[in-house]
């Protein structure tokens, strides 16, 4: 579960990179130059000589030349700190540094100095990255929201090439207040509550609609404003709500899924149904669904929202409806899709290259002809007639026979423009069933010995309460027949 963050270094360049190389947090042998030294004073004098060529600053303080009039009176950046923090546990510090390594290679490229090292001295392995400004050639790196995204995207492709987690959906937030975190802790939020009770209302058999929905909340009593969106007044003298608020799962059009597909929250009665990796999964589905429409939001794990929800739930429909009960048969329709996607692109390589081929062809003949009927001809001419005698062993001797190459090359370009769409239908379907493959993989492989963990502590509580029931039932008859 590798987190990217960064920073940017506008002072002391020497003292970042003595922290990021300090013996007390990290250890020689994970400490690795990119174009650069590893010892933090030479990799200093390194990272100076290249900045001070390109920018005309010094590295350490103000201008050489005092070109504020250029840089609008701000002091360049003097070093990018990026920062790869690694879930607790997850893998090796021999192994954090390996994808460190691979991360900066495919980040930077290999013209940027970059001193990569991994801290150990915490709880959890992390990477600190030291960035010099500029390349060998003098190329200004970037760092915005742009490059920081592309980086994040290479920090999780990296971490699943190794079987690590990653946060497929990070949570985005909603101005929850701090009071309500700590009514949450104690289990006793308005919020948690009015969750609860919407989570019960969408799966009564007598609510199909939003608007059924709404009826409801008001026979209970609740303040209802609906227009672009649902408020819910809780009391009187409270501001309504709007239900986008509460969290993941109860935006209106969440809402409205919810109620359109009442297995969304499965019971225990229809896992029974399923067999092979669709029951896996479908335990998996249904203690996620648990731990999002019942556990408070700050204990949740990371990964648990509406969004994770919904694709997992789209992914135990697609295994059902394909028959699909093992992860090899799982495997063999990903490679399927694979394989058509790469004959459609050699399809269409194929293609553009008769295209080159008869492009050439009538291109060449004007060419052709002219030097045919030239005499004398030079010795230069006469060798570039020779490479042109391949239209002669074609039979493209006349205007006639270019008419039919054009007539030809006009069919071959309309052929690569249906390509173009059968291209998108191949990648989509690859697309899908590769993350369909990914968040399996990521569920069943990272986290179902927890998820069915829970999945049996919830069994236990049920025949717990039954057993207390069946028991309360029998005292109840004792008491009856004396």
């Amino acid at each position: 579960m590798p987190i990217i963050k960064y920073v940017a270094v506008h002072g002391s360049p020497l003292k970042l990179l003595k922290y990021v190389t300090n013996e007390n947090k990290t250890e020689d042998t994970l400490i690795t130059g990119l174009n650069c030294s590893t010892d933090s004073n030479i990799a200093y004098k390194e990272m100076e000589q290249n900045f001070e060529l390109y920018s005309e600053e010094r590295f350490w303080k103000k201008s050489l030349f005092m070109k504020k009039d250029i840089l609008g009176g701000k002091e360049r950046v003097r070093l990018h700190h990026y920062i790869q923090s690694f879930k607790a546990g997850e893998l090796t510090k021999e192994e954090a540094h390996r994808i460190g390594l691979e991360w900066a290679k495919e980040m930077f490229g290999d013209k940027f100095q970059v001193l990569v090292s991994t801290h150990t001295d915490k709880g959890h392995y992390h990477n600190h990255f030291v960035v010099c400004p500029y390349d060998d050639d003098g190329k200004l790196w970037r760092a915005d929201k742009k490059s920081l995204n592309r980086g994040k995207a290479i920090s999780d492709r990296i971490a699943l090439s190794h079987g690590l987690s990653i946060i497929e959906h990070p949570k985005k937030s909603y101005n929850h207040k701090y009071g309500d975190y700590l009514s949450q802790k104690r289990g006793a939020s308005w919020k948690e509550n009015l969750k609860a009770e919407l989570d019960e209302l969408v799966m009564r058999e007598d609510v199909q609609s939003i608007d059924d929905l709404v009826d409801k909340l008001k026979e209970k009593g609740y303040g209802i404003r609906m227009k672009k969106y649902l408020s819910i007044q809780v009391k009187p003298n409270r501001k309504p709500i709007r239900t986008y608020r509460l969290g993941d799962g109860y935006f209106l059009e969440h809402l409205a899924y919810r109620i359109e597909h009442k297995n969304f929250e499965m019971p225990l009665s229809e896992i029974v149904k399923y067999d092979g990796i669709q029951r896996e999964y479908a335990i998996c589905l249904r203690q996620i669904q648990i731990m999002l429409y019942k556990s408070p939001e700050t204990d949740r794990p990371h990964y648990v929202s509406y969004r994770t929800v919904l694709k997992n739930y789209e992914l135990l429909c697609y295994l059902h409806n394909n028959s699909i009960h093992s992860v090899g048969e799982l495997k063999s329709v990903v490679g399927k899709a694979e394989g058509k996607y790469s004959e459609v692109l050699t399809a269409k390589k194929k293609l553009e290259d008769r295209i080159s081929e008869e492009e050439k062809i009538i291109g060449d003949f004007p060419r052709f002809t002219e030097l045919v009927n030239k005499n004398p001809m030079t010795k230069s001419e006469r060798e570039e007639l020779k490479k042109l005698s391949y239209l002669a062993d074609k039979g493209v001797l006349s205007n006639d026979d270019v008419a039919e190459h054009k007539a030809i090359l006009e069919k071959l370009r309309g052929q690569v423009e249906g390509c173009y769409e059968n291209i998108k239908a191949a990648k989509d379907e690859r697309d899908k069933l590769t993350d369909y493959f990914d968040t399996y993989t990521q569920q069943v492989q990272c986290d179902y010995d927890f998820l069915l963990e829970k999945a049996r502590e919830e069994q236990e509580r049920k025949a717990q309460a039954v057993q207390i029931e069946e028991h309360e039932q029998e005292r109840k008859n004792y008491h009856y027949e004396k």
